[in-house]
């Protein structure tokens, strides 16, 4: 269950613009206008959160990799962020577009071919199980009613072909599994025989934001999976760096 969702619409907004909240109506400009101004302002602000967990100074940063399911404006979002962090206009900047809810996962795999990058991924297309249309009343995502189990039929083969055969999936690993449905996260668990307690992060941000918390457990390797239109699965094998001690 959804406890609590975020909206940066306000009451106001919606009421000054109700074509956002009738089914079906055009509104694509609207929503475009909105999005346009305030997804730099968003992706900003997760940025100078992860450079200061990172601890390192923001000019060290070279390259640039964005995505976003909703804005389609030229210059992109990832030209504003540069600006909004101040980073050089040489930075090396990749944008994408209508991504989807994999879009994370493969920014991730784009930044592999970063010498300076420590993740590994695998992909695999499996069907057409995930449909994304541009439409005037916006981005209508249509789901196909199997989504969630054919998604649990492949994911073992999956997770053994980045992760291989002999490792614990559940003494060895931490999981961030993409929330997209309580099936998928019941399944997934099921079919991979996880405890709950290994996507108990999963399914906190599926039901409310509860802060930082981590899903690493102290443990050196993980697997995040994401999963978007096509069906297409992201999986990418995490290590984690280890924790120096504070002197």
């Amino acid at each position: 269950m959804i406890e609590k969702r975020y909206m940066y619409m306000s009451d106001e907004f919606l009421r000054s613009n109700p074509s956002v909240t009738a089914y079906n109506s055009p509104s694509i400009n609207i929503r475009q206008s909105l999005t346009d101004a305030t997804m730099p302002l968003l992706g900003a602000a997760a940025a100078r959160r992860a450079i200061a967990d990172w601890g390192q100074p923001a000019s060290k940063i070279t390259h640039l990799v964005m995505c976003t399911t909703v804005s389609g404006c030229m210059p992109g979002a990832d030209f504003s962020l540069v600006k909004l962090l101040n980073l050089p206009l040489t930075t090396k900047r990749f944008m994408m577009y209508h991504a989807g809810c994999h879009g994370g996962g493969t920014a991730l795999r784009l930044a592999e071919n970063n010498p300076q990058s420590c993740t590994r991924l695998r992909e695999e297309r499996i069907n057409q199980m995930v449909v994304s249309r541009l439409r005037e009343e916006g981005i209508v995502y249509n789901l196909h009613r199997d989504l969630a189990f054919h998604i649990a039929a492949n994911i073992e083969a999956l997770m053994r072909k980045v992760i291989g055969a002999l490792v614990d999936l559940n003494e060895e690993v931490f999981w961030v599994v993409h929330p997209g449905g309580r099936d998928i996260l019941d399944r997934v668990a099921r079919v991979l025989g996880l405890r709950d307690e290994k996507v108990a992060v999963s399914r906190e941000r599926r039901s409310v934001e509860r802060g930082m918390r981590t899903a690493g457990e102290g443990l050196e390797l993980g697997l995040l999976l994401s999963f978007g239109p096509g069906l297409t699965m992201e999986t990418i094998l995490l290590r984690a760096p280890p924790i120096r001690p504070i002197i």
